[in-house]
């Protein structure tokens, strides 16, 4: 049975499948999936023999595995997660499939589950040894498949907002993409994000934009990101006053965050530039990257104008940047400098 796994209610946990394999790229979904699980089968049964979790340190070989999964000791229920799957070595990955394709730990008098979970979505290589296996277990009918695929960008709009007022919290929204581009993308990350977010607002019922703008990292998030677009796009003097302000306003280390900032909206630039090479359908090329929706036209206006040889000079002069930034002289004013020279060494595009 193979499912998509979009949000932990998505788990069916059922005596048919005592296998259920968590695989796809959202690894939060996966492990609140395992906490549904474990209470579906274990309820309030906290006993340190009902629940083992095997690691790629503390795995040993195929019959240990079994004789873990098999201990039912004087339980009726026991849950073995097998975690981190994709961390395991080659010959690990065989040894536990391999059991877990014999079947002969299911059983019918005592209720055995067994998870294996993937931090990331499990790459199959034909050339490895372990794969026919991995197909092979797919197969078994008392195994449950489920997938987590990274969310939509309006799933995990849908998701922020869920929950925010799960923790009776509310936000626009608009201003959502400003938090989740603060993060890697992972709902795990953007969780954290919101955390420090309800903790900053404390009895304030309602989110605004300046509370991002505050409550967000170490620095005002609005002005890295305006910072960044006016840089990148040719605003050169107002890439100098956002420039100031980030500086004014931040803790220590705003050169390496800027700079990643920079990476990350220059490969951003890229991407947005690639798509419109496919279609010159504007709802396709909006969709393509995450942006407060205000933000979404400026922003492929400005890359429309971005040639080649705009970005290969952003390139050359983003590592020219980063080198000089690692360098061995780390004063503030000559931070603040090498940020300026590389605003002044951008190329302009005409608006």
């Amino acid at each position: 049975m193979k499912k998509t796994l979009r949000k932990t209610d998505d788990i069916i946990v059922d005596p048919m499948f005592p296998l259920y394999i968590l695989d796809g790229d959202e690894y939060y979904i996966k492990k609140e999936s395992v906490k549904k699980i474990k209470n579906v089968v274990l309820g309030n049964n906290n006993s340190p023999f009902s629940y083992q979790e095997i690691l790629p340190e503390n795995y040993e070989d195929e019959k240990t595995l079994e004789t873990h999964i098999c201990q039912a000791s004087f339980f009726s229920k026991r849950v073995i997660l097998i975690n981190y799957f994709d961390d395991f070595s080659a010959k690990s990955k065989e040894g536990i499939l391999k059991v877990l394709n014999s079947g002969r730990w299911v059983s019918k008098t005592v209720d055995i589950v067994v998870i294996l979970l993937s931090t990331n979505k499990i790459q199959t290589p034909p050339q490895k040894k372990w794969v026919p296996e991995f197909k092979k277990l797919l197969e078994k009918k008392y195994a449950a498949y489920y997938i987590a695929y990274k969310l939509s960008e309006r799933d995990t709009t849908q998701w922020v907002l869920n929950y925010l007022r799960s923790n009776k919290k509310k936000i626009s929204p608009d201003i959502v993409p400003y938090i989740i581009e603060g993060t890697d993308g992972t709902l795990a990350t953007i969780r954290s994000e919101l955390d420090k977010l309800i903790l900053y607002t404390n009895d304030k019922d309602y989110i605004e934009l300046a509370d991002i703008n505050e409550g967000v990292g170490d620095f005002k998030i609005i002005s890295l990101f305006d910072f960044c677009d006016a840089a990148l796009f040719g605003r050169k003097d107002n890439a100098l006053k956002y420039l100031t302000r980030i500086i004014n306003e931040s803790a220590s280390n705003w050169d390496m965050t800027l700079l990643t900032r920079l990476w990350w909206t220059y490969k951003r630039n890229l991407s947005v530039k690639k798509v419109m090479e496919k279609t010159n359908n504007e709802k396709d090329i909006a969709a393509s990257f995450q942006a407060p929706f205000n933000k979404k036209r400026e922003i492929v206006t400005s890359v429309r104008k971005l040639t080649q040889k705009y970005f290969k000079k952003q390139l050359s002069l983003l590592f020219t940047l980063e080198l000089k930034l690692k360098g061995e002289v780390t004063t503030q004013s000559l931070k603040k400098f090498y940020f300026e020279e590389f605003i002044e060494n951008l190329p302009v595009l005409f608006h």
